[in-house]
């Protein structure tokens, strides 16, 4: 059922502003860089008389180059909902506020911010060969915010619109060197009430410069013990690439590390799989994609995923480098890859000319061919074709991980 008067894609579209790649990118509530996107999880509750619906889906936000438009620098921003429709929204921002300048389409709730809490009067918006005049939008102040990417100290912003026979309350959290985390949009027509709501899952693209630390809790984590020379603390290095800290050496190690396995592999494979994998691994250029427990629709293909906990892939993996500290769901092949896991891989599709080095077990319902495995349990449905398999041990590829 499609939402009454409102395309609410445009809403995060105009969200997502940023400023100029000179400013500091740690203090921007809106960092934009030309080819960074950001990916949604999205949930949405259609209540009609007395039938309700609930649907899940997956947004996307990504940033164009920066345009001269009405004689300003603005950035094009183009947000994509679960529904396949497009708005695009042209705006700028920096450490201190967020402005919408600009937007393809009428009607729609584009909310500005500032670092001060208050009231914003006077907010307007070019759309076509009109200007569009908000009311009401309130900036809130920071709260404490959790969604799949991980938790936020965010900035709130809450507006409300009306429109003929329409009512929309939105709220929006923005966070330091991140952007928009989470998206609360409810809109109620005669009869119909839709709530959706959007959580950050994953950044991806320019790697993003250091963010603010989030506040403390009241208790420390015990410090984690040293690791031995020359090895590699897995979780701790994902937990550092995934929360943004210390971001450049974390994915230094991680190259290190997927060098030490490929290279291991291919001593013991006699050939030398993945490809893709090993250019990233001396400093290629692959799109990198962090978060926390990802979800992932319609698979991956020349990435570098670095997931903290649990990654599912509703597709297929092909050249590309998945590093996950909990267990990894495949639904297509994976093909041409590295796959380097603390947890279970299970793979619908296959595996070709990959490597798989994981501390549980490998299950491939498509068989293995030309590939490389280190578990500790393989179950295989499809056969086996110039494949070697690595027993855990004192020299197994997963050593370098302590």
């Amino acid at each position: 059922m499609r939402r009454p008067l409102l395309a609410p894609a445009a809403l995060l579209a105009a969200l997502l502003t940023g400023a100029p790649a000179a400013a500091d990118e740690s203090r921007s509530w809106l960092p934009l860089a030309e080819g960074r996107r950001w990916t949604y999880q999205t949930r949405t509750t259609t209540r009609a008389a007395v039938v309700s619906t609930t649907t899940d889906g997956v947004a996307t936000a990504t940033c164009g180059a920066r345009e001269s438009v009405d004689g300003r620098d603005l950035w094009r921003l183009a947000w994509r909902d679960e529904d396949g429709h497009e708005v695009v929204a042209w705006m700028r921002g920096d450490a201190e506020e967020v402005e919408v300048a600009r937007a393809s389409q009428d009607r729609l709730p584009l909310l500005p911010a500032r670092s001060e809490p208050g009231r914003l009067e006077g907010v307007r918006v070019a759309v076509d060969r009109r200007t569009l005049t908000l009311a009401e939008v309130v900036v809130r102040g920071v709260e404490r915010v959790t969604t799949p990417h991980g938790e936020h100290e965010a900035l709130r912003v809450d507006a409300l619109v009306q429109a003929p026979a329409t009512r929309v309350r939105t709220s929006v959290w923005y966070a330091r060197g991140v952007g928009a985390v989470k998206v609360v949009e409810v809109t109620e027509a005669p009869a119909t009430r839709v709530e959706r709501e959007l959580l950050l899952r994953a950044v991806e693209g320019p790697v993003l410069f250091t963010p603010e630390a989030p506040t403390p809790g009241p208790a420390a984590a015990p410090p984690r013990p040293a690791a031995p020379a020359g090895s590699f603390d897995l979780a701790a290095l994902v937990g550092e690439a995934v929360a943004g800290g210390a971001a450049e050496r974390a994915t230094d190690r991680l190259r290190a590390l997927a060098g030490e396995v490929l290279g291991r592999a291919e001593q013991k494979g006699g050939w030398a799989p993945a490809p893709a994998a090993r250019s990233w691994a001396e400093g290629g250029a692959l799109r990198l994609v962090t978060g926390r427990d990802l979800d992932r629709m319609g698979g991956y293909r020349g990435v570098v995923v670095v997931c903290e906990g649990p990654l599912q892939v509703m597709g297929g993996v092909h050249g590309s480098v998945i590093i996950a500290t909990g267990p990894v769901e495949v639904s297509g092949g994976v093909n041409d890859a590295l796959v380097i896991a603390l947890g279970d891989v299970r793979v619908s599709g296959g595996v070709r000319g990959s490597v798989v080095a994981t501390r549980g077990a490998l299950e491939a319902s498509g068989g293995l061919q030309r590939s490389v495995v280190q578990a500790r349990g393989v179950e295989v449905t499809g056969g086996r074709r110039d494949t070697v398999g690595v027993e855990p041990g004192p020299d197994d590829l997963l050593t370098p991980l302590r």
